[in-house]
């Protein structure tokens, strides 16, 4: 079955404050019992991604992680890739979150 992932939190365009860390994160997937993980990305305008946090184990549909490091202020895309157990991999899309001070 193919792994479709959908954003929950942040949501596409938030604002965030660097008191506002640590950030939940929320992402949903359609099929949970084949996610082996979901890992968690931050692209910023340098194209440079950094790997924030990785989800797992996978038990229900809505997966929640916690984002503790804080980058720089700017603008930044986040997205998250899933890895079935049979080594699939699937990219979610990319929301922009700005950073600020």
């Amino acid at each position: 079955g193919e792994i479709n992932l959908s954003w929950q939190e942040p949501g596409d365009g938030a604002v965030i404050s660097k008191a506002d860390f640590p950030v939940n994160l929320k992402i949903k997937t359609n099929n949970p019992s084949q996610t082996a993980k979901i890992d968690i990305f931050l692209r910023g305008e340098d194209g440079d991604s950094t790997l924030i946090t990785t989800l797992g184990p996978i038990e229900n549909e809505i997966i929640s992680g916690s984002w503790k490091k804080i980058p720089s202020p700017g603008s930044y895309k986040l997205y998250g890739e899933a890895k079935s157990w049979s080594g699939q991999t699937k990219k979610s899309e990319e929301i922009t979150v700005t950073i600020n001070d």
